[in-house]
């Protein structure tokens, strides 16, 4: 009965020759039951970190209705081999935060 926020890759690993970019969907929901998909605000942040530093995707997050509700996805292009590891740091829902 827990919430989590899923981020959720179209790969999890990008071959040579595999397009590259990784199509990502964000979700917050109940993963192990499969939904119910919950409202999601816009995140603070979504990013990447990789090559020893930090990447800001904010500017590639795109809103979408999943189940009636706004969800995100995003097209992460990968601009060279390695790890990379994305992260998202929502706003719940209802609060409002200080100027």
């Amino acid at each position: 009965s827990a919430h989590f926020l899923v981020l959720l890759p179209s790969d999890d690993v990008v071959e040579a020759g595999d397009p590259r970019a990784v199509e990502m969907a964000i979700a917050f929901t109940h993963p192990m039951e499969q939904g119910p998909v919950m409202e999601m605000g816009e995140p603070r942040q979504f990013g990447a970190l990789a090559h020893g530093r930090k990447v800001d995707l904010r500017g590639v997050l795109l809103p979408r209705k999943l189940e009636g509700k706004t969800a995100y996805r995003a097209t992460v292009k990968l601009d060279r081999p390695g790890d990379y590891v994305l992260f998202v740091d929502r706003v719940p829902v209802g609060v409002i935060e200080a100027g």
